[in-house]
């Protein structure tokens, strides 16, 4: 059985959420539990 797909929303994207989720999926643990998928602006992601 593979990892599980987790959706992350992003929330606002004037908000914190954009750097929370970048420096969450940093971490090598993250990806070693599960496949990320996040759910919101791309260039807000690009940003932080």
């Amino acid at each position: 059985m593979g990892k599980p797909i987790i959706g992350i929303t992003m929330g606002d994207a004037a908000g914190v959420g954009p750097e929370i989720i970048v420096n969450a999926l940093q971490r090598p643990e993250i990806l070693e539990h599960c496949l990320p998928v996040v759910i919101g602006d791309l260039k807000a992601i690009e940003r932080a």
